[in-house]
């Protein structure tokens, strides 16, 4: 097979075309697994991929994850000699036509995707939680006809515990994402000028 390398220009189309990779790296992700399923792709490409489509930060934590797997465990002799097989950091001598050569390209691309993955992951901040509700009070839960499917909002329920992303209402014996749920309007009492008449709003 000819080798024809990937140029800067495909790297910079690529990046431009596709959103950030903080924001959506699934994306940026699948574009990187389907170069690295190109036939003769080189230890030099892949480092062009880093170098284009990443952040000089998120390099620098995507060898930090693939380090971070490949160290784990191992005396620093056994370390040493691990990166130097599964993700050298200068040009490795490897031959592409040879079947020693090639493996050890697909050791090395799946090590890069390996960082790639582990960078792309976020802590879920567990304080924060994803909706407004409290134990107390009353909402609406969306349900489906069963003809057609049709959302609706079914009666009301009390919350009687909140987690991250549901919550626990009383009479139903499993958790509702909050998505599925609706804040009821409470009505509220105004006094008009005539003190013998109150008038109900909901807020």
């Amino acid at each position: 097979l000819a080798y024809v390398p990937f140029s800067t220009s495909d790297f910079y189309n690529w990046k431009t075309q596709n959103q950030p990779f903080s924001e959506k790296p699934q994306l940026l992700i699948s574009l990187i697994e389907l170069v690295f399923r190109t036939p003769l792709l080189t230890w030099d490409d892949c480092q062009q991929s880093l170098l284009s489509l990443f952040t000089a930060e998120k390099q620098n934590r995507i060898r930090f994850e693939v380090k971070k797997v490949l160290l784990g465990g191992h005396s620093e002799e056994q370390a040493h000699k691990l990166l130097k097989q599964g993700f050298p950091s200068e040009q490795p001598e490897w031959d592409p036509n040879s079947s020693g050569g090639r493996q050890a390209l697909v050791t090395f691309h799946q090590n890069l995707l390996n960082g790639i993955w582990a960078a792309a992951w976020k802590p879920i901040n567990l304080s924060v939680l994803c909706h407004p509700f409290q134990p107390g009070d009353i909402v609406f839960i969306k349900a489906f006809w069963s003809e057609g499917l049709t959302p609706a909002w079914k009666r009301h329920y009390t919350v009687i515990l909140t987690m991250l992303s549901a919550l626990k209402v009383e009479g139903i014996l499993t958790c509702v994402h909050y998505s599925l749920i609706k804040q009821v309007k409470q009505w509220t009492a105004e006094r008009g000028p005539n003190l013998l008449k109150l008038r109900l709003v909901r807020s």
